[in-house]
């Protein structure tokens, strides 16, 4: 394939080593290879002058002389493209066997078969008639429609299963046989589909597709929910409540169900701790949200203590607006360490989000060095105690998630 130069009128033939998304223009491959031709805007032949002098954006995605939108509801110009293009053959994923048979290295000095069977001397029984019972072996879909063998579903014989009426298409349901064949994930890519092209050893002449690319149109069509992306209206009003479950929210750690969360338990294990005291009210409720968002319980292992007199370190703790604590899981019952950074997210952000909310200014800190691998430190005193704050801290081992107090 030559491709157009940089000087009107000039082409030249190059290799090319890239990688290209490209649109596939045709697909009924006449000699049913599964070929198809790909559109690449960067370096297809194309009728361009007709487009270029009608000053306006180039749209190729769909052809149809319906599809108002598109640049291709010209369909003259669309085969015009179509017929310059050489096909693609396809770049199968590596999924079963992937080949036409087997090789026997042991039997007969070595021997190849088409056989489905796993038994080595199964091939010998039949290698030129039609598979039947009398006649070789078969996978597993040749007992779906064999005399004798066949399998239908509950209702295929009322004298067996106590009811009045039998089910006259028990038997038509049947799996797909592909027996003694190539065995693999095998599929045609309709007009349309957006597709990955390389070209083998740079040849343009010698286009491979290899995997599928959606655009916006495509992705809103699954993904879209009753409520649409970020209060949007939904594309489709037939998607069952609750889709969008299936994909990831505004928040990387969405709160869990409420029929998986827990119950918000705080529990205070100070006792013998030079900072003994109750945590602040507020303080142990934002806690608690996050731990019942999170399904986990809070256990605070250094609470308040006064600003003077029997204290120590910093003043964040001072009156209770801190606590150093760990979260245990409600189901396993076990400390989650603070390197699991998916449920530490999760609860970081549940408080931030009940704190802020509240108007307070949230900090913390934890690390391997600093309390260890299971405890850390978050408190609300910023702003409240006297010379206190906003900051994050942890030493070395610090996990990503602490950031997120402040970020």
């Amino acid at each position: 394939m030559y491709i157009r130069g940089s000087t009107a009128g000039v082409e030249y033939k190059r290799n090319d080593q890239s990688f290209y998304k490209g649109t596939i223009v045709q697909n009924n491959d006449p000699e049913a290879l599964m070929r198809v031709k790909v559109y690449i805007p960067e370096i297809s032949n194309e009728p361009l002058d007709n487009w270029l002098n009608k000053n306006e954006a180039i749209r190729t995605k769909m052809p149809g002389v319906n599809n108002k939108t598109d640049s291709w509801e010209d369909t003259d110009i669309f085969h015009e493209i179509k017929d310059l293009l050489p096909w693609a053959e396809p770049c199968l994923p590596l999924m079963g066997e992937s080949g036409p048979g087997r090789f026997w290295s042991n039997i007969d000095d070595g021997i190849s078969s088409i056989s489905d069977s796993n038994y080595v001397m199964d091939y010998k029984k039949n290698d030129t008639k039609p598979v039947d019972i009398q006649n070789g072996l078969s996978g597993p879909a040749f007992f779906y429609e064999a005399s004798g063998l066949k399998q239908g579903d509950a209702f295929n014989d009322p004298t067996k299963n106590s009811t009045a009426i039998n089910n006259p298409n028990s038997y038509d349901f049947q799996p797909i046989k592909h027996v003694n064949g190539s065995k693999g994930v095998y599929g045609v890519p309709n007009v349309g589909a957006q597709v990955w092209v390389f070209h083998y050893n740079g040849d343009l002449n010698f286009p491979v597709y290899f995997g599928g690319r959606a655009g916006y149109g495509d992705i809103a069509t699954i993904m879209a929910t009753e409520q649409g992306e970020f209060g949007q209206p939904a594309i489709s009003q037939d998607l069952p409540s609750g889709s969008e479950n299936d994909r990831p929210g505004i928040e990387e750690f969405p709160p869990l169900p409420p029929g998986e969360r827990g119950d918000g338990t705080v529990i205070e294990d100070t006792k013998g701790k030079i900072r003994n005291k109750p945590i602040a009210s507020s303080l142990k409720s934002f806690l608690s949200e996050a731990g019942s968002e999170s399904n986990v319980t809070v256990v605070v292992t250094s609470g308040g203590q006064p600003r003077v007199g029997r204290r120590t370190g910093s003043h964040r703790h001072d009156n209770g607006y801190a606590a150093d604590f760990l979260i245990k899981d409600n189901v396993s019952g076990k400390a989650i360490p603070i390197r699991n950074t998916a449920r530490w997210a999760a609860f970081t952000k549940a408080f931030r989000r009940a704190a802020n909310s509240a108007g307070y200014t949230t900090s913390g800190g934890a690390g391997s060095s600093y309390m260890g691998d299971y405890t850390a430190h978050f408190d609300i005193a910023a702003g409240v105690n006297p010379g206190v704050r906003q900051a994050t801290w942890g030493g070395s081992g610090r996990p990503g998630w602490v950031s997120l107090l402040v970020n």
